[in-house]
């Protein structure tokens, strides 16, 4: 789990009291392989706020402004299939994950879920 990702869940879980954030998000469908999903999610029920974070780590920047871009854009297509996946199973399948207060919730699989993808750009020159 990056830095990113730590504040993320934090936040979320002091804010949402440990009880709406689900941030262990391993799956693995019937009969399959483990599944990589969005970073976090937060479960309000009828609406669920899929989110995806993508950090670049500090010591891997460069000032090639095209090799920043197309890292971005490998990441970005990573990020959307993460969130893609994580709305299929959802819709498709009755999942269930385990909040940080370790009570276990089955996700509403006709839920509303909303992606968000971030890219936090830190100290970045473009």
């Amino acid at each position: 789990m990056t830095n990113s990702e730590k504040l993320l869940s934090s936040f979320s879980e002091n804010y949402f009291y440990k009880e709406l954030v689900y941030a262990d998000l391993k799956f693995t469908p019937t009969g399959g392989t483990e599944v990589e999903l969005a970073d976090l999610i937060i479960n309000l029920e009828d609406i669920i706020l899929a989110i995806q974070l993508k950090e670049r780590n500090e010591k891997d920047r460069t000032q090639d402004k095209n090799i920043e871009e197309k890292w971005l854009k490998k990441k970005c297509k990573k990020a959307k299939e993460q969130i893609k996946d994580t709305i299929s199973y959802i819709a498709s399948e009755k999942i269930f994950f385990i909040n940080a207060r370790g009570k276990k919730t089955i996700i509403n699989p006709s839920a509303e879920v909303v992606p968000l993808v971030f890219h936090p750009l830190i100290n970045s020159t473009f």
